[in-house]
């Protein structure tokens, strides 16, 4: 990480700043809204009201949402959840700026770099392996913050997502080819 995404003034330290705005707002409303959707809806909503409240927080690279996230987590003894679609891969941890390994020893991290970088990884994907996250921290009594950039991963959390079969092999591996 570049030092100049630390401290001062700038762009970087308004969007900090809104983002620890938006937490607090979480902080203190404690509520969730209930999920829409279909049935993936329903069973992370489920999750997420088993694990009682929540924090998400959310914006662009380096506006220092994985400090947010450390403070918040210390702060409320909670569970750091990756909602990144990038910082799941265990070989791209210097350019997606995840949490250093003395960081995610500070407080427990969940779905980070758990996934080889030449495997699939989809939304659809990160539902399913949320939903056991969430669950498992619900039963701890713990809190989860959900902390990323990638807006589908929220959006998904809130709203589900529609069935979509899970696209075969070689199909895939055609529209690949036809693509090069």
């Amino acid at each position: 990480r570049a030092k100049g995404n630390i401290g001062g003034g700038g762009p970087q330290h308004f969007r900090r700043a809104c983002a620890r705005q938006y937490a607090a707002c979480l902080l203190k409303g404690g509520r969730r809204e209930q999920a829409r959707g279909v049935n993936q809806s329903r069973n992370m909503s489920h999750a997420m009201h088993n694990a009682g409240r929540a924090v998400l927080i959310a914006g662009p690279t380096a506006s220092g949402k994985s400090a947010l996230a450390l403070a918040v987590a210390e702060s409320l003894g909670g569970v750091i959840v990756n909602a990144d679609s990038m910082q799941v891969y265990r070989d791209l941890r210097v350019i997606t700026a995840r949490p250093t390994a003395d960081e995610e020893a500070r407080q427990p991290h969940k779905l980070y770099g758990f996934v080889d970088a030449a495997e699939n990884y989809s939304v659809g994907r990160w539902c399913r392996d949320v939903e056991e996250v969430l669950t498992e921290i619900g039963k701890q009594g713990r809190v989860p913050i959900l902390v990323g950039g990638t807006g589908l991963y929220f959006k998904a959390l809130a709203s589900g997502l529609a069935a979509v079969p899970p696209i075969p092999a070689d199909i895939r591996a055609g529209v690949r080819k036809r693509l090069q």
